[in-house]
């Protein structure tokens, strides 16, 4: 640990400043590199490891007749979440569906993750209501993807529907860039609306896009995005969130944190510099495992007050 002194003379007064220099690691050793390449690769078979439990534990409540239960797991927060009906439910049931998660979770040799339960009713929906409107998803998801399937369009489709009462809306896109035929695009979208509403009561505005060039590319860099947001919090506990904008060019990696503004008081440049640098090793290892094109980018480093710490 470096440390350092200033001495300021003022009038016939010493004032002694003493600054600790923070450890910082220089990110950009080709060892510390490896570290980071490793660190990565944990994480990511950690949190396939907790997409099987996920998925092994939601096979395992159905094979027990448990249908009326919800499991999704937070990568954030660590936590692995059940959604049941009604406190008689969870009486009832609470126990088994515990003892099902913990013999999983041992089996894959997965610690520190926390367990909560929550009500539909918490969510201001009651269990009868979260049934309907599941019930309705399903009925709307399979007229529309029987028509797209009717037409030729059988794979690479992603439907979005908001069931919001108000205005329902869906959103079908293809995954294949290019334009799609606009008298095509009309005639799938009548179509679907006026068979949802047959079979719903229900007026749905149907919308249907092929992805942009623009959107394909911007949708390539999202697995990086993702492991800065795994990896940050892991090595620095000043890290506060992630954000990214592709417009205006270059692209831009802005990283939150709680530090405060840069002084003689603080570390604070030195930190973001860490940080950038961190970022930066996350960033061109991804990119090279996936072989993205090489477009320009710059990392940003907010401090607690959103001002710029790696300004340089």
């Amino acid at each position: 640990m470096e440390k350092w002194v200033i001495a300021v003379l003022i009038g016939s007064f010493i004032v002694f400043i003493l600054a600790l220099a923070i450890d910082v690691t220089d990110f950009n050793d080709k060892n510390n590199y490896q570290k980071v390449a490793e660190s990565m690769k944990e994480t990511e078979k950690l949190y396939q490891l907790t997409d099987e439990l996920v998925e092994e534990v939601h096979t395992e409540l159905n094979n027990r007749g448990l249908t009326e239960v919800g499991i999704s797991f937070s990568r954030e927060e660590k936590q692995l979440t059940v959604t049941v009906k009604d406190k008689e439910f969870m009486q009832n049931h609470g126990h088994e569906i515990k003892e099902i998660i913990y013999e999983r979770s041992r089996e894959k040799n997965i610690h520190d993750v926390k367990l909560k339960f929550e009500r539909y009713s918490e969510y201001g929906q009651s269990s009868i209501e979260m049934q309907q409107l599941e019930e309705l998803l399903g009925e709307v998801s399979k007229v529309t993807l029987d028509i797209l399937d009717g037409a030729g369009y059988k794979e690479n489709i992603l439907v979005s529907i908001d069931p919001a009462p108000a205005n329902p809306e869906i959103e079908v896109l293809f995954q294949e860039t290019g334009e799609l035929d606009g008298n095509v695009k009309d005639n799938l979208e009548k179509r679907i609306a006026e068979a949802i509403y047959v079979k719903t009561s229900r007026k749905f505005a149907v919308n249907i896009k092929r992805k942009s060039e623009q959107e394909a590319r911007d949708e390539s860099w999202h697995p990086v995005f993702r492991a800065i947001t795994y990896e940050m919090p892991k090595q620095f506990e000043e890290y506060n969130g992630f954000g990214y904008s592709f417009h205006p060019e270059p692209l831009q990696i802005i990283i939150k944190t709680s530090l405060p503004k840069a002084s003689l008081w603080s570390n604070s440049s030195k930190k973001a510099e860490a940080i950038e640098d961190y970022v930066g090793q996350i960033i061109e290892i991804k990119r090279d495992e996936l072989s993205l094109e090489k477009i320009p980018y710059e990392i940003i480093v907010r401090g607690k007050d959103k001002e710029i710490l790696n300004k340089k």
